[in-house]
């Protein structure tokens, strides 16, 4: 296998991963709407903040769980932080 991946890398071959992007869920398109400034400081963030962020609200099965997240890090995220800064 090591010599297989040495030729493909000699021959120029790359692997391409698919871009997935997290879903946003429906309780922060909410609060958007809502929030002066939230939309515009998510969208500031770097790309791993994002789904860092967007990750740990999708992991909530319950929608008042997931709006209690989003509340608990809307400060956070208008101060330009990520989710473990």
């Amino acid at each position: 296998m090591i010599l297989e991946a040495i030729e493909l890398e000699q021959a120029g071959n790359k692997i391409v991963r698919p871009q997935t992007q997290e879903a946003i869920p429906e309780e922060l398109a909410h609060l958007f709407s809502t929030v002066p400034g939230l939309q515009a400081s998510f969208e500031a963030l770097t790309p791993g903040r994002r789904r860092a962020y967007l990750l740990h609200f999708n992991a909530a099965k319950q929608s008042k769980t997931r709006l209690s997240r989003i509340e608990r890090c809307i400060a956070q995220i208008l101060a330009d932080k990520g989710l473990a800064d």
